[in-house]
């Protein structure tokens, strides 16, 4: 199963090379065919233990014009380092628990997602805000629970569904701001006992 830090990265990914860099270095999630990621199967696998054809993999990614997406991925994978600060996430799917017990994050926005999974943001107690991008389609149990810092939440789109106790424990979330009408996202405040939902906010 993937650890922690490599979840980050793959959620991180912006684009499919980086995404099956990361996925390799998690083990068991298959190589996608017919994408350009092929062929740098065993440049990246050699990553895992810092192997030595890091200089190698980075100079292709460079050829390619990704350097600097390289040299991030390389750089976190050798290192095992995890997001810092304020970070922006353009994946598209945020795995369950992928950012969860992540003390360092404090503040989050997405701008492509359409998925965040179950505890995705759990115990994430130094995350002060959320911005989750229009077109988010799903967002699950306990994504942001017990995050005991954050105090602001807004939705740029409207979901189908938002998980019940997506928001439990989060006792300083005061504001939630949302487009959509009251009663059209069902199980509001979604756990969040002292939030007050902003309905048909413009964002």
């Amino acid at each position: 199963m993937a650890n922690d830090k490599v979840k980050v990265l793959m959620a991180r990914a912006n684009n499919v090379i980086a995404a099956v860099k990361a996925a390799i270095i998690a083990k068991g999630i298959d190589v996608p065919e017919g994408t350009d990621a092929e062929e740098y199967a065993g440049l990246i696998a050699s990553i895992e233990g810092g192997g030595e054809d890091i200089e190698t993999a980075y100079n292709e990614g460079y050829e390619q014009g990704k350097a600097d997406e390289y040299k991030r991925l390389f750089n976190a994978m050798v290192n095992n380092s995890e997001p810092v600060g304020d970070i922006v996430i353009e994946a598209e799917t945020i795995k369950g628990s992928c950012f969860s017990s992540n003390k360092n994050i404090t503040g989050v926005e997405m701008t492509k997602v359409k998925e965040i999974g179950n505890m995705a943001f759990y115990l994430c107690t130094n995350l002060i805000y959320a911005i989750i991008s229009a077109t988010c389609e799903t967002v699950g149990t306990n994504a942001f629970a017990y995050n005991s810092n954050l105090a602001s939440v807004t939705f740029k789109g409207t979901p189908t569904s938002i998980g019940s106790n997506c928001f439990t424990g989060c006792n300083k979330l005061l504001d939630i701001y949302v487009p959509w009408s009251e009663g059209e996202v069902t199980d509001a405040p979604w756990g969040a006992t002292n939030a007050t939902v902003h309905y048909n906010t413009e964002v």
